[in-house]
């Protein structure tokens, strides 16, 4: 049974090739019916929609694989990030957010092991762990606001989704914090080092869940 097609992957492709089959029997069509009568043949028919449905589906996949481009450039913009790169994220962040008196009060457990890993000298494996569970409160917001319906939906457009509940101001640092833990996850070995004496960069994911979790 596990070799059978996936019923969501087939209604997927359905879905995509729908319009495409539809404007392919439609130039089918209109190309058979424009040869000589006694021309026209199931052949003529065929080779119309074939050439037309073939066609328009690769029209389709260039946009595809073009949108698919797009989304990944925004939701990893550094496919390896340097010092410079997160020590410019810090600052930025630290620009948004400045001096946050209040300490945020979270009982979230992937974020309670990731301060302990922390505190037990592991920074950089318990920063790692801080952006899994930003990850995950922001899926869990968006789910709960029905704004999130597609598993494979990039991370930056649930963000965006909660600019519709959520204050701009605070949007703009989540986004700022998204781009943290991307470069967390492309760091460059010279950058990794560098995290390790960067303990303090665990209160902008305590914050920023802190502020999902509302």
């Amino acid at each position: 049974m596990k070799h059978l097609p996936r019923k969501e992957v087939i209604y997927k492709q359905l879905a995509i090739s729908g319009i495409p089959l539809v404007i392919a029997i439609i130039y089918a069509a209109y190309g058979y019916l424009s040869v000589e009568e006694d021309k026209r043949t199931i052949t003529t028919l065929i080779n119309y929609f074939a050439a037309g449905f073939f066609f328009i589906m690769w029209l389709v996949g260039q946009y595809l694989r073009t949108a698919k481009q797009i989304d990944d450039s925004a939701n990893y913009e550094v496919l390896q990030a340097g010092i410079s790169d997160v020590k410019e994220s810090i600052r930025q962040l630290h620009a948004l957010q400045g001096q946050k008196a209040e300490k945020p009060v979270i009982t979230n457990s992937l974020l309670a092991g990731a301060q302990k890993a922390i505190n037990d000298g592991h920074v950089l494996a318990g920063l790692m762990q801080s952006g899994v569970a930003f990850e995950q409160a922001i899926i869990t917001k968006a789910e709960k606001h029905d704004f999130y319906r597609e598993p494979r939906t990039p991370v930056y457009k649930a963000i965006q989704s909660l600019s519709k509940v959520m204050n701009k101001n605070i949007i703009n640092e989540l986004f700022a914090v998204w781009k943290l833990r991307n470069q967390l996850v492309h760091l460059s070995p010279e950058a990794a080092k560098e995290l390790e004496s960067r303990p303090e960069l665990y209160n902008y994911f305590e914050w920023a869940i802190s502020e999902l979790e509302k």
